[in-house]
């Protein structure tokens, strides 16, 4: 619960709290004096809570749908009432859509095509919309999203998930441009192959995940982003592995 104010921490909105790349980044901001507020997907805070549990007051776990703009919206108030406002965004959340396929039908094309931009592009729009007047007041803050080297390089069977990433990456893009004089950095994190993450190790049991790309090192990229100064400014950073 969001209800008492925070001392001098800089607070932190990590969206995709429950999924893989978390569990690396809120430890590791919290390690380094962030507050961290977790949105999570409503219905599952209590399994969310138990895995940060370590990490006591630093991080509260919040349960929000980030593609209802008028929920994201009231819970970001409540993270400003209790602790201020934000002055990171680290959007971890995302959703793998493996089609349309080419048999599809129009009606599921057009289902699995907004599935993939609530998880993708929605999310990231309403939670940037929702924490950044609070920055711009401020003059400061970062805009951190994961994209995909799928935006620009698509693959088979990945027709929805491109389209959503790569929307993605012009948004980003182009909130750069128009914030980044007013003291906001806007970047888009890609990794340019698999992360070593429990998820891919499942869903890949025969590839060399030796190839992929290491949790802690997208961590340490999300952690230089944040505190680019005025003058160095990172809005687009490829994470690779050879």
């Amino acid at each position: 619960m969001l209800e008492t104010t925070s001392g001098k921490r800089r607070t932190a909105l990590v969206t995709g709290a429950g999924g893989d790349l978390a569990a690396t980044v809120v430890p590791r901001l919290a390690a380094t004096g962030w507050l961290v507020a977790a949105s999570v997907r409503p219905g599952t805070e209590e399994r969310v809570m138990e895995r940060f549990a370590a990490l006591g007051g630093a991080v509260t776990v919040v349960g929000v749908d980030l593609a209802e703009p008028e929920a994201v919206a009231e819970a970001v108030g409540r993270l400003e009432r209790a602790y201020g406002a934000p002055e990171a965004l680290i959007h971890l959340a995302g959703r793998f859509e493996p089609g349309p396929r080419p048999a599809d039908g129009v009606v599921n094309a057009a289902a699995v095509l907004e599935r993939a931009l609530d998880g993708n592009l929605r999310s990231a729009v309403n939670a940037c919309a929702a924490v950044l007047p609070g920055m711009l007041a401020a003059g400061r803050g970062a805009l951190v999203a994961v994209g995909a080297a799928a935006g620009a390089s698509p693959a088979p069977g990945s027709v929805a998930y491109a389209a959503a990433k790569g929307a993605l990456a012009a948004y980003f893009r182009s909130l750069a441009a128009q914030v980044a004089k007013r003291g906001v950095n806007v970047a888009l994190l890609v990794p340019k192959g698999a992360l070593d993450t429990p998820g891919n190790r499942r869903a890949m049991p025969d590839a060399d995940p030796a190839a992929w790309i290491a949790p802690d090192a997208l961590t340490d990229a999300v952690l230089f982003l944040l505190d680019r100064p005025p003058r160095g400014l990172v809005h687009e950073l490829p994470l690779s592995v050879g």
